[in-house]
């Protein structure tokens, strides 16, 4: 890439590489930045990434702390519109039909999997299965 741009900052690595894998399939050559990185800087950055994300500080982009997806700027503009679409299908299932906002949701840590689970605020007070094991969640 002769002059990178970012269009797509992912959470993690996989949604970097999901939005990777998505431009090119529709023919938009895509690198991860930040991918490989060995030193102790690079260990230190990802601990403080996950202890962030681990004690649910944020949801979506971590403080800027996420990996950036390039592309040429030749290609930026066809990227941005793909990289849209690209959020569009993977939207939270249980997330608003067009926008969110991370503070219209709630998150709740299921008792059985002890994973994270993000609902919306207006489901305070009712139960809800878990979407990772399917235990009953009380959303509060």
């Amino acid at each position: 890439m002769d002059n990178p741009t970012v269009v797509y900052t992912g959470c993690d690595r996989a949604a970097a590489q999901l939005a990777r894998l998505w431009l090119e399939k529709h023919g938009v050559r895509a690198a991860v930045k930040g991918e490989g990185g060995r030193g102790l800087l690079s260990v230190i950055g990802r601990l403080l990434y996950l202890s962030i994300r681990y004690r649910g500080w944020v949801y979506g982009g971590p403080l800027g702390i996420g990996l950036d997806v390039l592309v040429d700027q030749a290609d930026a503009a066809r990227a941005e519109a793909l990289v849209a679409e690209f959020e569009k299908r993977n939207r939270p299932a249980n997330g608003p039909a067009e926008s969110y906002d991370p503070a219209d949701f709630v998150r709740v840590v299921c008792d059985a999997c002890d994973k994270q689970a993000f609902f919306h605020v207006s489901k305070r007070g009712q139960v809800e299965q878990c979407p990772h094991c399917t235990e009953y969640l009380d959303i509060e």
